[in-house]
């Protein structure tokens, strides 16, 4: 996984309009298909990879079928553009001793990048980090978060701390 990790930031360095990583991965997780019954340790380890690097698995039915055991989605697609392919899916395999199926995607290569977006650069070394503190320090934390729930502790919080370093960055 260290190598996969390497590997998919070395490509995100080039700026694809996409990435894509297909095959055989030899692990089981709900999150590959929904109709998944268990979790492999491979499986967790690889979900974990996807939810970290914000890629989704396009294959949504089961793709081995071995005899006496429940059918499992184990050929994956998995990208960080899903708005590149037209259509993807399971075609079962022409021979009928065979256990794995064939997976398939279309891709539309005229499909542009996503549209740009502003982003906030910190300068942390101009940052006033005494104001900062002594900033936070002064908010009743108990009082401001009183009655709210969960997500808007989180909100509000977040929010909060974003204006003050807002100002003192």
């Amino acid at each position: 996984m260290a190598k996969m990790q390497s590997l998919y930031d070395y490509l995100l360095k080039e700026k694809p309009p996409a990435i894509i990583q297909t095959g055989d991965f030899n692990s089981t997780s709900p999150l590959f298909w929904d109709g998944e019954i268990k979790e492999t340790t491979e499986g967790k380890i690889l979900s974990d990879f996807m939810m970290v690097n914000g890629l989704e698995q396009l294959i949504d039915e089961p793709t081995h079928f071995m005899d006496g055991c429940v059918p499992t989605c184990v050929h994956l697609i998995l990208t960080n553009n899903p708005r590149v392919f037209v259509n993807s899916g399971v075609i079962p395999s022409p021979d009928d001793h065979c256990k794995h199926q064939i997976i398939h995607g279309n891709l539309n290569l005229s499909v542009p990048c996503p549209p740009p977006y502003e982003r906030k650069i910190w300068k942390y070394h101009l940052a006033d980090a005494d104001m900062i503190k002594q900033s936070i320090k002064l908010i009743n934390w108990d009082v401001f978060l009183q009655n709210k729930s969960v997500d808007e502790m989180s909100r509000c919080f977040t929010e909060t701390l974003l204006k003050i370093r807002e100002r003192y960055i």
